[in-house]
């Protein structure tokens, strides 16, 4: 089962050292990619354990006393992130920083060269790390696209288009009327 957890950090040094602490995961138990927010006070992480019990079991007793942590379910067959597929290898989690203009580009060169999954990791990274700017869900479009979810990427680039500057919304709309005729954008 993958699980999503979003701590709300209190105590940003004595979060750092209990994750730092952790030294071995337990069987059944595996972390599959962490995102922190900018100024480190919110942070997500996707999970594939057993069940969300045996991972507040874990998780609560290390970092219980430096965040508030939240516990939510994935669905599974929804999940395109390299990371989560990745989830019940023995890699070390990969993460993701930069920012938001960097990522995004990063996003648009990989889907660019036909790489969608791992285009579509950068975006949603992206979003989870810079949920401020508007073109995140342009980016979020573009992964959904590349991956053949026109349904979600339609629905990001309409968040987009009515958040975009005004100077960028006729090309946002250009934008939109591709993928609500299915057409890719990358």
């Amino acid at each position: 089962m993958l699980i999503q957890t979003v701590h709300s950090v209190t105590d940003k040094p004595g979060f750092q050292a209990a994750c730092d602490a952790v030294d071995e995961m337990p069987q059944g138990i595996r972390l599959a990619g962490f995102f922190a927010s900018k100024d480190h006070s919110t942070v997500t992480c996707v999970w594939s354990a057993e069940s969300a019990a045996a991972l507040r079991a874990f998780v609560d007793p290390r970092v219980g006393a430096t965040a508030t942590t939240a516990y939510i379910e994935l669905d599974e067959e929804k999940s395109t992130v390299p990371e989560v597929q990745e989830a019940k290898s023995s890699e070390a989690p990969r993460q993701v920083t930069g920012d938001a203009l960097a990522l995004h580009a990063l996003g648009k060169q990989l889907a660019a060269q036909q790489k969608s999954q791992e285009a579509l990791g950068v975006f949603v990274a992206n979003a989870a790390l810079h949920p401020e700017e508007w073109f995140v869900e342009a980016g979020l479009a573009r992964g959904y696209a590349a991956v053949g979810d026109f349904g979600q990427a339609a629905a990001h680039m309409k968040v987009a288009l009515d958040h975009a500057p005004a100077k960028r919304r006729g090309h946002v709309g250009q934008l939109l009327a591709r993928l609500e005729h299915r057409e890719s954008l990358n």
